[in-house]
């Protein structure tokens, strides 16, 4: 599965979280492709749910407390978070990601785990220099790879990076986040969107999906 997903996101770490849980139950091989939101949602005229009081307002009073409590992922809303969602955005959080993929890819998972529970459970900034190096270090990563990583993501090539990928995911359908793009066994790519769709995952990939699978919680 290519998992496209924006930090700024609350629905991709839902479906962060669920799609880790699944790897192992459902013998995954997980590609994550972090892309810019904002990007997609420009090129796809699509609408911020912040635009429409009465879904904004559902989103964050009703349905994402209890898909946290459904999932068990530490899902709190609050001002700072719902600034960062609709007005500031995510562009240098989702840079570093783009370069701590080119440095270190296998830290990309646990990199991405910390940015989400940083700006979502504990409300912490996610887009300063020192805010990366803590979620960095948090993940367990070395000084050095999170340096050079903090000054790869200010180079052309990874701006070109996170460009690409974002223009990938509208070439095969996206149009928000969590997006993905699940391979099956017959070679045909399907893509999914939302973080409510594990049961069709499942049916594309011939497996059972077994819920949210709460015993698996990570934080």
């Amino acid at each position: 599965i290519d998992f496209y997903y924006d930090i700024l996101s609350p629905y991709s770490y839902l479906g962060f979280e669920v799609l880790c849980r699944h790897r192992s139950v459902w013998n995954l091989v997980i590609n994550f492709r972090p892309f810019l939101l904002r990007g997609v949602m420009q090129s796809t005229g699509n609408r911020s749910p912040g635009s429409v009081q009465l879904k904004a307002d559902y989103m964050l009073g009703r349905d994402l407390p209890r898909l946290s409590k459904h999932y068990r992922v530490p899902l709190v809303m609050n001002d700072k978070v719902v600034e960062r969602m609709f007005k500031i955005g995510t562009m240098s959080t989702m840079q570093f990601l783009t370069a701590m993929q080119k440095r270190q890819p296998d830290a990309v998972e646990e990199v991405s785990r910390q940015l989400f529970y940083r700006l979502f459970s504990s409300h912490q900034d996610v887009a300063q220099p020192d805010s990366l190096r803590a979620a960095a270090e948090a993940a367990g990563l070395s000084a050095d790879v999170t340096a050079a990583a903090l000054t790869d993501m200010l180079s052309d090539e990874v701006k070109s990076r996170l460009k690409t990928v974002t223009d990938e995911a509208v070439k095969l359908g996206a149009f928000g986040s969590p997006t993905f793009i699940v391979h099956t066994e017959d070679g045909r790519q399907e893509m999914v969107f939302g973080s409510d769709r594990f049961h069709i995952i499942g049916d594309l990939l011939g497996v059972e999906y077994k819920g949210p699978l709460r015993h698996l919680a990570r934080l």
